[in-house]
């Protein structure tokens, strides 16, 4: 753990309950980029900064997790839905910050998933955003209706980190409420509670179709190979 935010017990998850659709190639954790499976790179990325790493995964690949994760992470069967598969592995923790970054999300920086901890504990959340470059149109069936200018348009990335407080606030409000196939962002300001957010990277890529994952084989193996080098795996 990071010397600076020991005061604070810290819980990671990690929801990679998808089954990988759009990507026709299985369940996205298991992906393989420099050698090593997606679920096995953010377990690493993130256990530097926690004291526990929870994953939760389709109850079929359970057993193939736990090899994958080397004992680093409890491995559950996730939920139905991304928001179910938070809930589900926020129940077991009892930890005062919560961080979530997704399985699908393997090159966050150190520096960044440091800077998000830090945030949710001085402000209760904090997400990563990248500014939009360009304005967003609204459409309605065939029509382009209306725009709104780029300047005070945020795209989401992950990692995100909460205070234990108000993500339980959160799941309760949608447990009240049915509310399902919410992002934590949307249930967060439902309760009335703000986001602090900080810049994201480019290169913090979402693996989702075909061509994110060919362009991240082609980019990013060879940092991974290179590193497993010097390490000596």
């Amino acid at each position: 753990m990071v010397e600076n935010i020991k005061e604070f017990s810290i819980a990671g998850l990690i929801p990679a309950g998808g089954v990988g659709e759009r990507l026709g190639l299985g369940p996205k954790a298991f992906l393989k980029i420099g050698g090593k499976s997606l679920l096995k790179i953010v377990v690493s990325n993130i256990s530097k900064f926690v004291d526990r790493v929870l994953v939760g995964v389709p109850s079929d690949f359970v057993e193939k997790a736990k090899k994958e994760a080397e004992e680093k992470a409890e491995i559950y069967p996730g939920g139905k839905s991304r928001q179910e598969t938070i809930k589900i592995l926020f129940q077991k923790t009892k930890e005062d910050i919560i961080l979530v970054h997704d399985v699908v999300r393997p090159f966050a920086s150190e520096e960044l998933i440091k800077k998000v901890i830090d945030g949710a504990k001085k402000f209760g959340v904090c997400g990563v955003f990248i500014p939009s470059h360009l304005p967003v149109f609204l459409f309605q069936d065939n029509f382009v209706i209306s725009s709104l200018p780029s300047k005070g348009i945020l795209h989401p990335q992950s990692p995100q980190a909460f205070r234990r407080e108000i993500l339980e606030r959160a799941f309760r409000f949608a447990d009240e409420n049915f509310l399902v196939e919410q992002t934590l962002y949307e249930l967060i300001l439902k309760i009335g509670e703000k986001i602090y957010w900080i810049r994201g990277e480019e290169t913090n890529i979402k693996i989702t179709t075909p061509f994110d994952f060919e362009i991240a084989k082609k980019v990013f193996s060879p940092i991974f190979k290179n590193k497993r080098r010097r390490n000596g795996n």
